[in-house]
C-alpha cells in the first residue's frame, strides 16, 4: 500500500480532492505532498456499487392513474423530527410517478395512514386504487389490511423478500428523500 493510499484509508476513504486540501492548508502533520491522482481503492469501488435491476419487460402494460400504487416505509431514523416522527411512508403512482410522503410515528400507524391516503386521492382524482405493491413487511400483512383490501377490491402484490429491486420505484424515492434530508 502506498503512502497516498494509506492516508486515504486513515481518513475513512476520504476523496482525493479533500486529501489535497488537508495537505495544502497544513491541517494534518506528516501527510505527504499529494498531487492530483486517482486512488484505486477496492473498498470504495464496492461501496459505490448497486445491485443489478431486474430485467425490464419490453411489453409494458399501459396503466391508468392509481391503477398501481407502490408503497414503502422507511425508518426508524436516528434523528426524531420536530413533530416526533421516526418513519416516513411514501406512495408512488405507477403511471404518473407522482409521489406522496407521509411522516409517521410508528409502523403500526401505516394502516390508518393508508386509509386516509386512499380516501384523499380517490376523491381528488375520481379514480380508484386497484393494485397495492409493497415489500412483505408486517405492516402490510396484517389481517386488517387483508379485510380492507377484500372489501375495497384492491389487489395486494408483494415483492420477494430481500429483493428491493422489485419495488424499485419506491426504493429509489426512499434514497432521494434520505439524500435531501
Amino acid at each position: 500500500m502506498t503512502t497516498k493510499e494509506l492516508w486515504h484509508c486513515r481518513y475513512g476513504h476520504l476523496n482525493q480532492n479533500d486529501l489535497v486540501i488537508l495537505q495544502k492548508k497544513l491541517m494534518v502533520e506528516g501527510i505527504p505532498i499529494l498531487k492530483h491522482y486517482h486512488i484505486e481503492c477496492e473498498a470504495c469501488a464496492l461501496g459505490k456499487q448497486h445491485r443489478e435491476e431486474f430485467p425490464v419487460h419490453t411489453e409494458k402494460k399501459q396503466r391508468e392513474i392509481l391503477e398501481l400504487i407502490h408503497i414503502d416505509v422507511y425508518g426508524p431514523m436516528q434523528t426524531i423530527s420536530i413533530c416526533g416522527t421516526r418513519y416516513f411512508m411514501i406512495f408512488v403512482d405507477d403511471k404518473s410517478r407522482f409521489t406522496w410522503v407521509c411522516f409517521i410515528r410508528k409502523k403500526s400507524d401505516v394502516f390508518e395512514y393508508f386509509k386516509e391516503f386512499k380516501t384523499m386521492v380517490e376523491k381528488q382524482t375520481g379514480k380508484c386504487i386497484k393494485i397495492h405493491r409493497s415489500d412483505q413487511g408486517g405492516e402490510y400483512t396484517s389481517g386488517a389490511f387483508d379485510i380492507y383490501y377484500k372489501n375495497n377490491g384492491i389487489i395486494q402484490q408483494f415483492t420477494i423478500s430481500s429483493a428491493p429491486q422489485q419495488n424499485g420505484v419506491a426504493e429509489r424515492n426512499n434514497k432521494t428523500f434520505i439524500f435531501l434530508g
